[in-house]
């Protein structure tokens, strides 16, 4: 194609014409590719754990992984050797505060917690304590300033902590939603 570009660079060859032959070749390639399936080196002979169906490797932000063929209708994964990615629920024996249904040990991006069996219905988490014993996590009480918001001219601005890291916000919230960033 680089050519055929210099070639209409000096005039020797029309554009139009060129870009035709061009476009119809890669018309023709791309209908190939979406018609026809996918290459064997893609599908794997390890069974989908949710409907049987055959595995495919996939690639995402996270590294690759097997995925179910029948996506999106099911949506099975696998990691890339085979193995299940699901960790295991580690039943504790004690017994949830809000709904008394059993605890459980979970992953979370900041290590092991305690979650409730019944989640998403129950939303109870603990800490995990020195000896393995669910522990309560606190949230840290917001800092009074003695700064009146400057704008309801009601509540007084306190320091909190959010996921940007601190800021100020007014006591008056949810009502009053004034917030200011810490220099």
């Amino acid at each position: 194609m680089e050519l055929n570009l210099d070639k209409i660079a000096d005039g020797q060859v029309d554009y139009a014409d060129t870009l035709k032959v061009f476009n119809d070749d890669l018309d023709s390639q791309i209908n190939k590719a979406t018609t026809s399936g996918l290459p064997d080196t893609f599908v794997v002979d390890v069974k989908c754990p949710k409907c049987s169906s055959k595995m495919v490797k996939k690639i995402s932000k996270h590294g690759p992984f097997l995925g179910c063929e029948d996506w999106p209708n099911c949506d099975g994964t696998l990691s890339i050797t085979g193995e299940s990615k699901a960790s295991e629920a580690v039943e504790t024996g004690h017994k949830c505060p809000k709904c008394s249904n059993i605890l459980i040990i979970r992953n979370g991006k900041n290590g092991k917690f305690f979650g409730c069996k019944s989640y998403p219905a129950c939303k109870y988490t603990a800490g995990m304590g020195e000896d393995e014993t669910p522990v309560e996590i606190k949230k840290p009480k917001a800092k009074s300033t003695g700064v009146n918001c400057p704008k309801c001219k009601k509540g007084e601005m306190l320091e909190r902590k959010g996921r940007y890291g601190k800021f100020y916000g007014c006591s008056g919230f949810p009502k009053c939603r004034n917030i200011m960033k810490t220099i």
